[in-house]
């Protein structure tokens, strides 16, 4: 039983691990972090945050920065508090596992934290849908040809 309780809290805590990074893709970090690709390049085609891509675009207008500015706040903030919300889930799952909580208790959290990252996906989506809103057709097709977004606003 020890065993499978064991085996079990690795796979939630690796599910987890993966889950958070793609919220780490969709925040695009704290300032001063990655972003490099295998030549030590900084930039949007080859490694960053999508957003970094974004700005890296020539024919932006103050408008359109202004716009993107606005959104890149209060996605950074939405994502930080959805990553918040699924560590302490993650931890909650974890140490129910570890107290060998009941089977019922276990999947009420699990559930909690298939919510979670659905929340987490689908604010992704939004938030590429709003950059697409704020771009040209041309920076699109620009920006899509340089690799900067792929699906649901993350780096290709």
């Amino acid at each position: 039983m020890k065993h499978a309780n064991k085996s079990l809290t690795y796979l939630i805590s690796a599910i987890a691990l993966l889950t958070l990074s793609g919220g780490a893709f969709a925040f695009g970090g704290y300032g001063g972090y990655g972003g490099h690709d295998s030549h030590g390049r900084h930039g949007g085609c080859h490694g960053g945050s999508p957003m970094r891509a974004v700005y890296r675009l020539p024919d932006l207008t103050d408008a359109q920065r202004t716009q993107l500015d606005t959104l890149h706040k209060e996605e950074r903030s939405r994502m930080r508090t959805e990553a918040d919300a699924m560590r302490d889930s993650q931890r909650k799952l974890h140490d129910a596992i570890a107290d060998d909580a009941d089977k019922a208790a276990i999947r009420t959290l699990a559930e909690k934290q298939g919510t979670l990252v659905t929340h987490m996906i689908m604010a992704r989506v939004d938030a590429r849908a709003r950059i697409e809103a704020i771009l040209t057709a041309k920076q699109l097709k620009e920006l899509h040809f340089r690799g900067g977004m792929g699906p649901a606003g993350t780096a290709k």
